[in-house]
């Protein structure tokens, strides 16, 4: 029969043991842990391992602190690194989708002292989402100038569009007179257009209107 005898762990093999536990815990761990909690873990520990001492004790819970603090710290650069990879990752608005249509207004009045008969205005407007296509001329209609019926069916109020069509609806006039609906200089574009008219007579005058824009 054999005399050998089972000799109990090191208390440095213990202590090893029980961190790694802690350690593997996790998240989990992190989130239940308390003060409460580590001064309950110091005193299971003495129980459990009588020889150590209180100083391996907390030599524990600073390993389980240490780990806790490291995987708080893991969480919120992954949390940063999301957001910075949506933040590189925005642009801006596509195109308008077929057969949707977008509105907005334009219009201006010009300083009188500026305003002579004759003064040709160009105002600025920009489709808040770019046109599938390029538009032209032929397709920035304006209502009272150039615009039919069958391109621009709506009103003012209730601003419409035939697909592929910029309608211009003038709701407010004072000393003008329409001109048209263009892209300026003969160009073509997907972001903006113009409205142009003219002053009939020195002084003020003005011109404010809707429009709407339908994707083909």
């Amino acid at each position: 029969m054999s005399n050998r005898r089972f000799r109990l762990p090191s208390p440095a093999l213990v202590i090893s043991m029980i961190a790694l536990t802690l350690v593997l815990g996790g998240t989990a761990f992190a989130a239940a842990a308390s003060h409460g909690d580590k001064k309950a873990d110091t005193k299971l520990i003495k129980k459990l391992v009588p020889s150590l001492s209180v100083k391996h004790a907390k030599t524990a819970d600073s390993a389980a602190s240490a780990a806790n603090a490291t995987n708080a710290t893991n969480a919120a650069n992954a949390t940063h690194a999301t957001s910075a990879t949506s933040a590189a990752t925005a642009s801006g608005p596509a195109t308008l989708a077929s057969g949707h249509t977008e509105y907005g207004t334009i219009g201006s009045q010009p300083p009188p002292g500026g305003t002579f008969a004759g003064n040709e205005i160009g105002d600025n407007g920009q489709l808040p989402f770019p046109a599938p296509v390029a538009l032209d001329n032929a397709h920035v209609q304006t209502v009272g100038a150039d615009a039919t019926p069958s391109q621009c069916p709506g009103t003012a109020d209730n601003p419409t569009a035939a697909p592929g069509y910029i309608c211009i609806y003038p709701y407010a006039e004072h000393n003008d007179a329409l001109n048209d609906g263009a892209i300026w200089s003969s160009h073509t574009g997907k972001y903006g257009f113009q409205m142009s008219w003219s002053a009939v007579a020195n002084g003020k005058a003005w011109v404010f209107a809707n429009w709407a824009y339908t994707a083909p």
